[in-house]
């Protein structure tokens, strides 16, 4: 049955399609804490700094997450740290999707 889902959909949180310096992607403005947190540390909002955030997005859940710190948003605001909850949930990567679904299934 698993060979037949869906597959998930990973998108980086800037949009480039003419290879020049462009924004962010439409997704972001969905987690509101993605932008609160760029103009909290004081970076210039440009596209560079959208890199380190990225979308996951499959039948089951959408949230979006920091490549550099871990911290993951659901669609419904909830926060967690996936490296802690992978380490929370005794390094059990079915654990740390089931604790993602319960903050934030569809």
């Amino acid at each position: 049955m698993q060979l037949l889902a869906a597959p998930a959909e990973i998108r980086m949180g800037y949009f480039d399609s003419s290879g020049e310096e462009s924004g962010p992607a439409d997704w972001v403005h969905d987690f509101p804490d993605i932008p609160a947190r760029i103009a909290s540390q004081g970076r210039r909002d440009t596209y560079e700094v959208y890199r380190d955030y990225w979308e996951y997005t499959s039948k089951d859940v959408r949230l979006a997450f920091d490549a550099n710190t871990s911290d993951a948003w659901t669609e419904a605001g909830n926060r967690a740290n996936l490296y802690q909850t992978y380490i929370d949930t005794e390094r059990s990567m079915p654990r740390l999707l089931a604790h993602m679904l319960q903050m934030g299934a569809r």
